[in-house]
């Protein structure tokens, strides 16, 4: 799963409405059609911003939507603490038994 707060280049912890700013900041930066205009795209150019703008709604639709906010907060939490005790488990087992992998 995406770094949602990494999309929208805001911090975790930021307020509601720092969020918003940013989510509306970003949809301006990759709207594909702004961005043809301004500077005349190629069609690989086309579909990389197409792709960059659907990953900047999907962010912020999710962290401006405080039940979903949580929800994701909670998965997000959950996942680095597993990545986390997981690492820390092959450095036991590596200094036991030698490198796992």
């Amino acid at each position: 799963m995406a770094d949602l707060y990494a999309i929208l280049k805001v911090e975790p912890n930021s307020p509601a409405r720092e969020i918003k700013r940013a989510a509306r900041e970003r949809r301006i930066q990759t709207h594909p059609d702004r961005l043809e205009r301004q500077y005349g795209l190629t069609d690989e150019e086309k579909g990389r911003i197409r792709e960059e703008a659907k990953q900047v709604g999907w962010a912020a639709d999710i962290l401006t939507n405080p039940p979903e906010k949580k929800k994701y907060d909670l998965e997000f939490l959950v996942r680095v603490h597993v990545s986390y005790l997981l690492d820390a488990g092959d450095r036991i087992l590596s200094e036991y038994h030698g490198p796992t992998a």
